[in-house]
Parts: structure tokens; C-alpha cells; sequence
């Protein structure tokens, strides 16, 4: 009885640490941050501790291609590995600043305005912070066949969400994966799992496959339109068919995208109805 409970707190403490040091990532040893965030947090030890604070240690370090236009909308941003992200936007004559509090803060009634537009109309989402690999090689296919919970092999332009599970049935990662060619795959996860995924990606393809995983999320600026109205707002612009009917093909369907910037065109939404994202090569030009 002890040594299996000394075996189930070993299994615990595993599980506990891994994903603290393989979600850091390079931010967290970066010289600015690794100088100054100790200095805050140590400065906080006996600070009340709201929800929802921001650190302001060695920002901002990586920014979006939309950072000073998102900025000039008041947007107030918030950190995630590194990445500046809007938390919300202040209303015309609010200052885009937290207002930290134990009950509801200042961001309540701004953040309803914007849910309450998704949810009836549409929105556009910035979502360069995402993390995103790219996965290569003549093997690709059977490599990821083995780590994911799903049949992520369906053909060219198909897209599939997908859970990656560990030993005992755990989820591990949750992404999705585009299948741009026989050989070639791109997988989109959050941004604060961006160093756990890839660590777990590429610590379980099979030795002796030819696949090969880089990270490309600095390289892809990727916008995303979601909401009831977002597939007829895609249609205005695009002058594609994106109905219910002929969905399943909806990236195939886009406009092709400029040859010297190359780019992603994803059926995807993640707010209760259909959306689109598009990813463009250089990020710049998002």
C-alpha cells in the first residue's frame, strides 16, 4: 500500500511540474523579463492579489503586426507567453486601463457590448499569438495519426480538431490540424501551450519517420471572423459561396491569396457558429 502510494504521488508531481517549465517557454528566461519580473512579483508577495492582474515586467515583448491599429482603437492589452493581446476595448471616452477590483471591474461592461456584437452580428479576432507548427515530410501523415486521438489524414484542405492524450487517457494537447498536402500539415494550438505542444509533438513521432516539425508562429499573421453574420460578411468580400451546404470545403472556396506572401484559409469559429480564419506568410501584411 505505501509503495503504491508513494508511486501515485510520483506520477502526481510529474504531471504537476512538467507543463510548468515546457509552457514557460523562451520568455520566461529572456534577459529583460528574467531581470525585472522577479523584482515585481517579489515586490507583490504581500500586495492583495486581484483577479484577472496583469504583470508589467518586460512588456512589450512580442506584438502583433495590429498592435498600434488595435492600440489606437483602445484596446487594453493584456500578456500571454510573451504575446500582447487586447483583454478588451474601452468605449469612446474611457481610458483602456484596468481598474482592478474583488467585484465586478471596469472591463464588464465593454466586454458585453463586444459579446453581445459576436453574438448577434460578428467579430474580428486577431489571433497572431497562436501558436502554429508546420509539420513536413513523406511520414507526416502516419506521425500524427499515431499522436492524435483523431483521424487527422482526410485530404487535402480538410481541417480537424483533435486531442493529443497521454498514457493513462489525458488530454495533453487540444488543436487543430490542416491538411494543406500528402506531405504537408498545419497545426494551430493555443498560445500558452506553444512550447508544451511542440515539445509533446515532436517527443512522440516515431523514430526512423521522415517528419519534421518547425514552429512557425512568428512567420503567420492570422485574422479570424466569427459570428452568425460572419460567413455572409465573408461572402461581401469574397464573393465566395460559403453557405451551410458547400461549408465543408469553405477554404478551398476562398480567393487564392497573393503568391509572394503566401497564406492559410481555414473553416473554423470557436464562438457557436461558423467562421473563417486566414493566415497570411509574412505577418507584416496581415
Amino acid at each position: 500500500m505505501q509503495r503504491r502510494t508513494l508511486v501515485a504521488l510520483a506520477t502526481l508531481a510529474v504531471t504537476l511540474s512538467a507543463p510548468v517549465f515546457s509552457q514557460s517557454g523562451e520568455i520566461c528566461i529572456a534577459h529583460v523579463y528574467s531581470k525585472t519580473g522577479p523584482l515585481e512579483a517579489y515586490g507583490k508577495h504581500y500586495t492583495i492579489g486581484f483577479p484577472h492582474e496583469e504583470y508589467q515586467s518586460g512588456r512589450p515583448r512580442i506584438v502583433s503586426p495590429l498592435y498600434q491599429r488595435l492600440k489606437s482603437l483602445n484596446a487594453c492589452f493584456g500578456s500571454k507567453l510573451g504575446w500582447e493581446r487586447p483583454n478588451w476595448f474601452a468605449p469612446k471616452g474611457m481610458e483602456p486601463k484596468d481598474v482592478y477590483s474583488m467585484g465586478r471591474q471596469n472591463w464588464f461592461d465593454a466586454v458585453g457590448l463586444e459579446h453581445k456584437a459576436v453574438r448577434e452580428a460578428a467579430g474580428l479576432f486577431d489571433q497572431s499569438s497562436f501558436a502554429k507548427y508546420e509539420l513536413r515530410g513523406r511520414d507526416a501523415g502516419a506521425a500524427l495519426d499515431w499522436i492524435c486521438s483523431n483521424n487527422v489524414v482526410r485530404g487535402s484542405g480538410r481541417l480537424t480538431y483533435t486531442q493529443m492524450l497521454n498514457s493513462r487517457g489525458g488530454i495533453e494537447c487540444d488543436l487543430t490540424i490542416a491538411q494543406l498536402t500528402d506531405d504537408h500539415f498545419y497545426i494551430v494550438t493555443g498560445t500558452g501551450f506553444r512550447t508544451h505542444d511542440f515539445a509533446w509533438i515532436e517527443d512522440h513521432i516515431r523514430p526512423g519517420l521522415d517528419a519534421h516539425l518547425r514552429d512557425v508562429t512568428e512567420e503567420w499573421g492570422t485574422l479570424s471572423l466569427m459570428g452568425p453574420q460572419s460567413r455572409a460578411i465573408l461572402e461581401r468580400v469574397s464573393g465566395a459561396d460559403v453557405s451551410n451546404e458547400r461549408r465543408t470545403d469553405i477554404a478551398k472556396r476562398l480567393p487564392a491569396l497573393p503568391q509572394d506572401v503566401g497564406g492559410v484559409k481555414r473553416g473554423d469559429g470557436v464562438v457557436g457558429q461558423g467562421g473563417a480564419e486566414v493566415g497570411r506568410r509574412d505577418s507584416r501584411r496581415v
